[in-house]
């Protein structure tokens, strides 16, 4: 509570109502409650202010300014269906461009790109190509803060690409006289240090006793018992929201513990075994009848079977759910990242989302605008960890399959079809996937990340394949650009 008030303190201050860009930066360990932070803060916003939020994930960690492209993507409201030219009219309109709204201006037909994935001809080296990024992205910020008080969040800074982080470090350290407030959430990483230089940091700690009572109180709305509950916890989750409200969903759906209505043992009791137990949601009136949270008969053991690690009692948790769930727990793994729910349900053979909710009530996973992903990546970890290895080369191979025939094929963001096929024991198609997002990193003049991609096509084909020629004569373009004389021989 003490943070939240100081967060918004910082937030509604001087520098705010003087129409000045504020940045902070929530920082802590993980699963120590970051994004709650941040969610909290969002919910209790100004209804007149204007949210652009983006989430870093490592399947676009390769992929220069996807964290950008989707700030931009948020800004001019885009579905991603419409046609090059239509989108450089959007970002025009929305102020990409300094004045007069021209859509040919190298501002809006760089955003453009970004946001399109797609490479329009021009001859910018990439010094010349960032410094149009930034002031585009700029110019669109400030467009939607003279409307209206403007919020900007990235999430998973740690996640984000290399391009990105430089963009939005230099949209951070601005001095626009607009009300713009900029959050960014990491963890501790090198990658992040330039990025946050200097951005005052909000650090997040674990939580005392009586915080973790009054956390999980709220979060099953029970009046009663959660103190012993927590108590006998403590040696195992320390401070650590994440892990504390996972062990209790855990005994919960084990029928270790179970919520009673005004006390009455199993007026509210969760099924045993987990199979269609969920995560019960804070309700005002369970709370009014003195709900408590209580052991059951199963407590002696099932308190001692806990495992000792986050990393086990996740395992154990997606090892205990039903096979529909199961199944979207593991493409998501596979995945890397967040899918949509239509290609969860093909990859699935589901025909709904029935599984996607039952996940989502769980505390497993989360919806976030129009995609499913993991409530907390740790949970990405152990579920891909836990696949057979035949499963997993089966599974990317048919996701890259599955992806080959969307926008992400082309462009840079081939590269992540490309990785999959690759997993996917798939080399020879892998590799024109990868020679697609070399080809685009070529042509964007980003040679370093030109050369990494044709040579991973390299060394998937056969000696004799002619596609060989064209990557031959492609890196020795690179290396004659670079004045690397020994690599270009």
């Amino acid at each position: 509570a003490d943070l939240h008030a100081a967060f918004h303190e910082s937030v509604n201050g001087g520098a705010w109502g003087a129409g000045q860009l504020v940045c902070r930066a929530v920082t802590g360990e993980m699963g120590i409650g970051k994004t709650a932070l941040v969610a909290t803060f969002l919910a209790e916003m100004a209804p007149h202010a204007r949210l652009l939020h983006v989430e870093c994930t490592p399947v676009t960690l390769e992929v220069p300014y996807a964290a950008v492209a989707e700030l931009v993507r948020g800004a001019i409201g885009m579905t991603g269906k419409e046609p090059f030219d239509e989108v450089l009219g959007m970002i025009a309109r929305a102020g990409g461009a300094s004045t007069g709204g021209d859509p040919t201006s190298p501002m809006v037909v760089r955003l453009a790109e970004l946001a399109t994935n797609r490479l329009a001809s021009g001859d910018e080296d990439a010094h010349a190509r960032k410094k149009n990024i930034v002031m585009g992205l700029r110019n669109l910020m400030a467009a939607v803060a003279l409307v209206h008080p403007l919020v900007v969040v990235v999430e998973g800074m740690h996640w984000g690409d290399k391009a990105s982080l430089d963009v939005i470090g230099e949209i951070a350290h601005g001095a626009e006289p607009l009300p713009i407030l900029v959050l960014l959430v990491t963890r501790h990483d090198d990658r992040v240090r330039n990025a946050l230089e200097g951005v005052m940091r909000i650090e997040l700690r674990g939580l005392m006793p009586d915080e973790q009572v009054r956390l999980v109180e709220t979060r099953l709305g029970v009046r009663d018992g959660a103190r012993q509950v927590c108590a006998d916890l403590l040696p195992k989750v320390g401070g650590n929201p994440f892990f504390l409200l996972e062990m209790i969903d855990a005994l919960l759906e084990r029928g270790v513990l179970e919520i009673r209505e005004d006390g009455v043992p199993g007026a509210v009791a969760l099924p045993p075994g987990g199979a269609t137990s969920i995560r019960p949601r804070p309700v005002e009136s369970d709370r009014a009848r003195g709900s408590v949270l209580a052991r059951t008969d199963r407590a002696d053991t099932g308190f001692g079977a806990l495992p000792s690690t986050l990393e086990q009692l996740l395992g154990d948790r997606i090892r205990e759910l039903p096979a529909e769930e199961h199944a979207v727990v593991d493409w998501l793994a596979i995945a890397g990242g967040p899918l949509m729910p239509r290609d969860l349900a093909k990859l699935a053979s589901r025909s709904d989302d029935e599984a996607v909710i039952r996940l989502c009530a769980r505390g497993l996973c989360d919806r976030k605008g129009e995609l499913v992903d993991f409530r907390h990546p740790l949970t990405r970890d152990v579920a891909y960890a836990a696949l057979e290895p035949a499963d997993r080369v089966r599974m990317h191979r048919e996701l890259g399959d599955h992806l080959a025939g969307t926008p992400l094929a082309r462009g840079l963001s081939a590269a992540v079809v490309a990785r999959h096929l690759a997993r996917g024991e798939s080399p020879e198609r892998a590799a024109d996937f990868y020679i697609e997002a070399a080809d685009a990193a070529r042509n964007g003049h980003q040679m370093a990340l030109a050369i990494r991609y044709y040579q991973r096509a390299l060394s998937f084909l056969e000696p004799d394949d002619p596609r060989r020629i064209h990557g031959h004569e492609a890196l020795e373009s690179a290396y004659r650009m670079l004045g690397r004389r020994r690599e270009r021989l």
